[in-house]
This record gives structure tokens, sequence and C-alpha cells, in this order.
């Protein structure tokens, strides 16, 4: 990604294989596009083909409170990661659709933020 945030599926699909060269057998990502348009039959294909190298590839599940797909995180070999409270309960800003796969803690957790000092964040790439 670029430092503004932004990239595209292309600058992504070259780490996750620099990743998969390297050998990872898991892969973490904390990015995501919501909405079908960021929906790619390429992007699509190359996760399966990481997947079916043994490859786990997780991605943030999105912060949309909707029940509308995001991507990475939306397509079928990639697991999806929602946000839960402390209670155990859905985050009210959680993605929630049947993409979804597991959840972890995502509000108000004790996170470093720059200055070399920690924070209250909340998000579902907590």
């Amino acid at each position: 990604l670029h430092d503004s945030g932004s990239g595209s599926d292309s600058n992504i699909m070259n780490a996750v294989e620099q990743c998969v060269n390297n050998g990872a057998k898991v892969i973490s990502m904390s990015i995501g596009c919501d909405g079908s348009v960021c929906y790619s039959e390429a992007t699509n294909s190359f996760f399966e083909e990481v997947y079916d190298e043994g490859v786990l590839v997780i991605a943030a599940a999105g912060n949309s409170a909707k029940d509308y797909w995001g991507y990475p995180a939306g397509y079928p070999t990639v697991m999806s990661v929602g946000s839960v409270t402390e209670s155990g309960s859905l985050s009210s800003f959680s993605t929630r659709n049947e993409q979804v796969e597991i959840t972890g803690p995502g509000s108000s957790v004790n996170s470093t933020v720059p200055g070399n000092a920690y924070a209250f964040k909340s998000g579902t790439s907590m």
C-alpha cells in the first residue's frame, strides 16, 4: 500500500506472493475495500491458488456495520474476521455477513500508536 493507505489488487497479490515464496503458511491482512465494485475474478482466482498451496489467508471483514461484502475478506478462500466487544457480542461497527468466519476482540483494544505510546482503538483489524 501507498503512504496514503491505498493500493491495488496487483500490489496486494505481489505482497502475498512474496510471503508465500518466503514460506509463509498464514498471512494476515488488515486491508479492505467495501462493496461489489471491489470484487475481481482475477484476484479471486489468485487467492484460490494460494489456498490450494496450503496457505491460510486472513483478512479483516471491515468496519461498515452493514451486511455487504468487502474484499479481500469476501473471497471464499480468504478467512474473514469480524469484531466482538469485551462481552462477546458483535461490535456495532463490524461488517456482518455469512462470509465472516471468526471474530476476535476489536472494541476498545489497547494498541500501540505512533510516538512510542498506547491508545484504545477499535476495528476489525485490531
